[in-house]
């Protein structure tokens, strides 16, 4: 085997080698409110989370004429995605968010729902 053949075949044993390594990405900031809201005095907030830093959130959703959820409870973060726990269990909301850079991305059922971090109406 040349000089050269031994160099490409390394190379490629090289590259092989770091595809399998454990990527470390960079822990994003996630307190905060997400939503959509509109802060006027007069309308309260469209849909809003805010995860605080002590692990309690406050849920609010009030898009849909005649109900609307208000819950508060605990959530937990495992890599890119947060979970909420600990609210009244007669309640449905989306409790498995995946953070997307800035956002918060959720699904439960047909719903598909994304939350970027806005300021608090509150």
């Amino acid at each position: 085997m040349d000089k050269l053949n031994k160099i490409v075949l390394t190379l490629l044993v090289g590259l092989t080698a770091l595809s399998f390594t454990d990527r470390q990405e960079l822990p994003i900031a996630i307190n905060g409110t997400y939503g959509v809201c509109d802060c006027n005095e007069d309308v309260s907030p469209v849909f809003e989370l805010t995860l605080n830093d002590d692990h309690t959130f406050r849920y609010v959703r009030e898009d849909a004429p005649g109900s609307g959820v208000d819950v508060s409870g605990k959530w937990v973060r495992s890599d890119n995605t947060i979970l909420l726990k600990e609210y009244p269990a007669d309640v449905s909301i989306h409790d498995k968010w995946k953070v997307d850079e800035q956002c918060l991305k959720s699904r439960k059922g047909f719903e598909w729902t994304r939350l970027c971090q806005v300021k608090p109406c509150r």
